[in-house]
């Protein structure tokens, strides 16, 4: 092989990995921002029992399930605070249409009475391992389910 010949191989070769690694990470940057969004909405959603703040990010299996939390936390009279400290996507695996990611996450969370908002149980710090369907809908990547897969305190 002539030597012209052995640098335009590796010049393609560089661009076809270049850009396999660009569309990887610009993948991840995207789930990434649609597991922020969605977690702002969650957060909101609880400190106020009003779904709304998932429409958007959400499709209507996770909404879904986040109603019937808010349902148990309005029948134990508990509002919770919860604020995303910290989050890193780990994993993002893709079979077209749907992404799944695994996301270490970081949270700090207040239970308080719904009815006066006394604290019933201080900051506690958690730190999770969450597991995201997202489904493309209206040109954006939406949380379809989400899934805890280790909880622990700090």
């Amino acid at each position: 092989m002539s030597r012209s010949r052995a640098l335009a191989v590796a010049v393609a070769a560089i661009l076809v990995i270049g850009g396999i690694f660009g569309f990887r990470h610009a993948q991840k940057s995207r789930v990434r921002s649609a597991i922020v969004a969605y977690n702002a909405g969650l957060s909101d959603s609880l400190r106020t029992f009003d779904l709304s703040h998932l429409e958007g990010v959400a499709l209507p299996r996770e909404i879904g399930r986040v109603r019937n939390y808010l349902i148990l936390l309005e029948a134990t009279g508990t509002r919770l605070e919860a604020e995303l400290l910290a989050l890193e996507v780990v994993k993002v695996r893709s079979q077209d249409p749907t992404v799944t990611a695994i996301a270490e996450e970081r949270w700090q969370e207040t239970q308080r009475d719904a009815r006066t908002g006394a604290v019933r149980v201080a900051a506690v710090r958690r730190e999770q391992r969450v597991e995201y369907t997202l489904l493309p809908d209206e040109g954006a990547l939406k949380v379809y389910l989400s899934r805890v897969l280790e909880d622990s305190e700090r």
